[in-house]
C-alpha cells in the first residue's frame, strides 16, 4: 500500500503548516509521501515549511517551488507527473520516485492547504477504496472549523441548475428551487456511504491508475471545476465515486481563493463553467450561458458594492 499526498499552497502559511503537522501526526501505518507545491507565495510559506521539514527530518516531504502562481490544476500536475515517473517542466525543486511495481495499491490524495486532519481515519477511507477496483475516487466528510457539516458533494452541472446559479437565485431560497436543490444535493444524508457524481477537490482520494487511464487534471481550469471535470471523466471511464463519511477532515473554506476580488473570482468561475460545458454538454447550452453572462457580472458587481448576500445571511455552505 502506498499513499502520495499533494498539497498546493498560495499565501496560506499558517494553515499549510497546520495541515502538514496534522498529516505527520495522524497518518500512521501507511507508507506515504507528501508533495508541497507552492504557487509563489509571498508570506514565507516556503521558508517555514523547509524549517518544519529540517527540524523533523522528514525525508518523505518534498517541496516544489513555482516561480509564479500557475493555478490549482497545473500545480497538482507538477507533483502528479513526478509520482507517475515523468519529468516536469518549470519546477524548481522536487524529486519523485518511480512508479511502484504492479500489484501494489497506490492512492493519491489531493488535499487543500487549508484542510486539517483530526484523526487517523484516512486509513479507513483507503481501506474502503480497496474493496473494489471500480472505486476510483473517494471523498471524506468535510467539516467547518466549528465541526459543523460542510457540504462537499454535488451532482454534475446541467443547464437548468447553472442558469439559476448564474442568476444568483441560489443565494436566497435554494431549497424551493428543484433544480438547485438537486444540484447541491440538499436532501443528502451525510452520514451514509453513497455513490455520487462529484466530491469537492479540497480532499479527494484517487486511485493512481485513474490518472494513468484518463490523464491528469485539465490545466485549462485555472481554479474551480477542475475536480468536476476530472470526476466526469472518471465516471465516463467506468470508475465509481463515493462519499465516505467515516473519514472527517476540517476545511477552512476558500482561504486562498478569498484573496481574489469578487468580480475576478466570478469571471474565473464563468470561464471554468464554460470550459466544462464545452467539453461535456451540447454547444447550444454553452451559448445560453454566454448570453446571460452580462446579467451575472452585473449582479456580482452590485453584490460586491452593496453586500446583499451578507445582508440576507447567505450561507457559505453552498
Amino acid at each position: 500500500m502506498k499513499l502520495s499526498i499533494i498539497i498546493v499552497s498560495w499565501n496560506t502559511q499558517q494553515l499549510t503548516l497546520k495541515c502538514l503537522k496534522s498529516i505527520f501526526k495522524y497518518v500512521t501505518d501507511i507508507n506515504f509521501e507528501v508533495f508541497l507545491v507552492d504557487n509563489n507565495s509571498n508570506d514565507r510559506t516556503l521558508e517555514e515549511v523547509e524549517n518544519f521539514k529540517q527540524k523533523n527530518r522528514l525525508d518523505n516531504l518534498r517541496i516544489i517551488a513555482n516561480s509564479k502562481n500557475v493555478g490549482f490544476a497545473k500545480a497538482n500536475n507538477y507533483a502528479l507527473q513526478l509520482i507517475l515517473g515523468n519529468s516536469i517542466p518549470q519546477a524548481q525543486e522536487g524529486k519523485g520516485k518511480d512508479s511502484l511495481e504492479p500489484g501494489i495499491d497506490h492512492f493519491i490524495l489531493l488535499l487543500n492547504s487549508d484542510t486539517q486532519l483530526i484523526d487517523n481515519s484516512i486509513g479507513k477511507m483507503i481501506d474502503f477504496a480497496t474493496r473494489s477496483e471500480k472505486i476510483g475516487i473517494v471523498g471524506p466528510k468535510l467539516l467547518n472549523p466549528d465541526r459543523t457539516l460542510q457540504r462537499s458533494c454535488r451532482r454534475f452541472p446541467r443547464l437548468v441548475d447553472q442558469v439559476f446559479v448564474q442568476l444568483k437565485f441560489y443565494n436566497f431560497f435554494p431549497e424551493k428551487i428543484k433544480p438547485v436543490r438537486e444540484y447541491f444535493m440538499l436532501d443528502f444524508d451525510h452520514n451514509q456511504v453513497r455513490e455520487v457524481d462529484q466530491v469537492m477537490g479540497a480532499a479527494m482520494l484517487i486511485r493512481k491508475e485513474v490518472f494513468e487511464k484518463i490523464g491528469l487534471l485539465d490545466e485549462g481550469f485555472w481554479a474551480v471545476f477542475e475536480e468536476v471535470d476530472f470526476c466526469k471523466r472518471a465516471k465516463d471511464a467506468g470508475y465509481k465515486i463515493y462519499f465516505y463519511p467515516h473519514c472527517q477532515i476540517i476545511h477552512h473554506k476558500e482561504q486562498s481563493f478569498k484573496q481574489i476580488a469578487s468580480l475576478k473570482k466570478q469571471i474565473n468561475f464563468n470561464q471554468s463553467l464554460y470550459r466544462y460545458f464545452r467539453k461535456h454538454r451540447p454547444r447550444w447550452q454553452l451559448i445560453i450561458l454566454w448570453l446571460i453572462q452580462p446579467v451575472n457580472l452585473l449582479l456580482t458587481w452590485i453584490d460586491e458594492k452593496l453586500g446583499i448576500r451578507k445582508f440576507f445571511g447567505k450561507s457559505k455552505d453552498l
